[in-house]
């Protein structure tokens, strides 16, 4: 695995820097990449929105369409909205994954990558908010396993007679 540097502590000036990969990996996923621009000029309740219909979809697995598409506007047509929800679902997905992560870390890694401030509130509070454990156990309901046995009915034939008993139960005649 390739190890990013990333600066840490959050201070200017402090100078530190950790060596550790990002929550999201060492390669910043396209959606996120290309959502950064627009996220900049987007309304911070409609990101609300947003997030709200990605964990939603997170926990049901069902997104309406109705009322995703009601979301577009003049000034977000619905491929950046598309965008904006795959990106966070990637970061959500992404977050959820690491059990152990630190809500410093999450702010930290998402500041590098320059995300507005006001999104990175509203995903901190989504990762590491009173839904984190119907996240987790929605997570581990859904995710990817190895086939298992759920049921198994165990039906034992027992052999009464065979060839060799056979001849044991001939009959003799006593003349």
């Amino acid at each position: 695995m390739s190890v990013v540097q990333v600066m840490g502590g959050g201070r200017a000036g402090s100078g530190l820097v950790a060596d550790r990969t990002p929550f999201y990996g060492a390669k910043l996923p396209e959606e996120v990449k290309k959502s950064i621009a627009i996220l900049k000029h987007l309304n911070p309740d409609v990101f609300r929105k947003i997030l709200k219909l990605v964990v939603q979809y997170l926990e049901t697995g069902v997104l309406e369409e109705e009322s995703f598409l009601q979301m577009t506007s003049d000034k977000l047509s619905e491929n950046n909205l598309r965008l904006i929800f795959a990106a966070t679902m990637v970061l959500l997905r992404a977050a959820l994954r690491l059990p152990n992560l630190k809500s410093e870390v999450f702010i930290d890694d998402l500041k590098q990558i320059k995300y507005p401030e006001q999104v990175i509130v509203d995903l901190n509070s989504a990762v590491f908010g009173s839904r984190r454990l119907v996240l987790d156990r929605c997570a581990a309901e859904q995710r990817v396993r190895l086939p298992q046995l759920d049921n198994l009915r165990w039906r034992v034939d027992v052999t009464i007679s065979n060839r060799y008993l056979q001849r044991n139960f001939t009959s003799s005649d006593i003349t």
